[in-house]
């Protein structure tokens, strides 16, 4: 199938972040004297932020402050952010050339709030790069839903059967899956499992291999 549109994630897919997300949770829950179980943020990658809150209201109880904890934890990032700049995942850029030399358009599909994406891809050099970008407060239905890779191919004017969708969450490659789109799983904080493989078509170290991919798929 040939691939005449992208829709990415952003939060460990274009930016290298989740890392970051990951370990200012483990900080600040030792902080707050929780004892935070090792797979719970692994199983928030990707999701919006309602199914995150229910996480840690499941885990913490009904009267755990989910929103000054995500709060505390985001504003010492925007700090880090503004002092260190956001970094981008490797071969970001060179397939963003790619794509506009062929003619691919590209839309951006993350569950964090437009508030808070288009000032992260901004800072990060990549705002501009994009035909589109859907934001999880747009979108009724989250990951692992299909809804917000539709809008995306929507957007850029491609139907879903003709689009490559990029994620590093198994929620997100759930999503690329169920619209019917050709899935690269990008190898980040989460290593893939039987359940990632069988859902993926391919499976991505970085950029520079799904340049090779779509090469050879236009081909």
């Amino acid at each position: 199938m040939r691939i005449e549109g992208m829709v990415f994630d952003m939060d460990g897919t274009l930016l290298d972040t989740e890392r970051q997300y990951i370990e200012g949770y483990v900080e600040l829950a030792k902080e707050w004297g929780l004892e935070l179980p090792k797979e719970l943020p692994y199983e928030c990658m990707g999701l919006p932020r309602e199914k995150v809150r229910q996480k840690y209201v499941e885990c913490y109880g009904d009267d755990f402050e989910f929103d000054k904890f995500k709060s505390e934890m985001m504003e010492r990032l925007h700090k880090l952010w503004e002092r260190d700049g956001i970094p981008v995942k490797p071969g970001v850029p060179e397939l963003l050339d790619y794509c506009c030399k062929m003619e691919i358009p590209c839309a951006v599909a993350t569950s964090t709030s437009r508030e808070s994406a288009v000032p992260m891809l901004k800072k990060a050099g990549l705002l501009e790069r994009f035909a589109s970008i859907v934001c999880g407060d747009e979108i009724k239905n989250g990951k692992p839903n299909p809804d917000i890779f539709l809008e995306g191919a929507r957007r850029i004017g491609v139907p879903p059967e003709k689009c490559g969708g990029a994620e590093d969450s198994r929620s997100g490659i759930c999503a690329v899956h169920s619209a019917g789109m050709t899935a690269f799983f990008m190898v980040d904080m989460l290593e893939p499992d039987k359940e990632i493989e069988n859902t993926a078509d391919y499976i991505c170290s970085d950029m520079f291999k799904v340049i090779d991919i779509i090469e050879g798929l236009n081909s």
